[in-house]
C-alpha cells in the first residue's frame, strides 16, 4: 500500500511504502494520510477534500511569448495564483503574491520560467526575447 502524506491545501508531500503499524510514524503535524493502491506522485496528483485527485493544466498561461528585447517591451503572464512557486531562468525562486509577472530583457535569447501551484501541473513557459531593430 502506498500512504500518501500531504498538507492542509492538498499538495502531496510525499508517498511511503510501510506496513500499516508504522504509518502515524511518517506523519507531522499538520500533515494528513491516506492510502491508495495507484501509483501516485506529486508531480500529477493532490488530494481534495480527502479524495486523490489529477491535476489539471493551467487554464490560462500561455505557452510561449515574443517580447524585443529593449528593456521596455515587458511579457505579461496574468493571473497566476497567489502562493505559486515561480523558477525563473536565473535560478531565483520566489512566492507569487497573486496576479500579475512581468519580464523585461535586454539581451535576445530564450527565457524560461516555471509555475508550481495546487492544484496545477507545473507550467513552464519559453520568453524568446527578439533584438531590438
Amino acid at each position: 500500500m502506498n500512504h500518501v502524506i500531504y498538507n492542509a491545501n492538498g499538495a502531496i508531500i510525499r508517498v511511503v511504502t510501510c506496513p500499516d503499524s508504522m504509518v502515524l510514524m511518517q506523519v507531522k503535524e499538520g500533515e494528513f494520510r491516506l492510502t491508495s493502491q495507484a501509483n501516485v506522485g506529486a508531480d500529477d496528483s493532490w488530494v481534495s477534500d480527502g479524495v486523490l485527485t489529477h491535476k489539471s493544466s493551467f487554464p490560462f498561461l500561455p505557452n510561449h511569448i515574443e517580447l524585443v528585447a529593449d528593456l521596455q517591451d515587458t511579457a505579461v503572464i496574468s493571473n497566476v495564483p497567489a502562493g505559486s512557486v515561480i523558477n525563473w531562468f536565473d535560478g531565483v525562486t520566489e512566492i507569487s503574491d497573486g496576479g500579475d509577472i512581468e519580464l523585461s530583457v535586454d539581451l535576445p535569447g530564450k527565457y524560461w520560467l516555471s509555475i508550481s501551484s495546487t492544484p496545477y501541473l507545473i507550467k513552464e513557459i519559453t520568453i524568446e526575447a527578439i533584438a531590438a531593430t
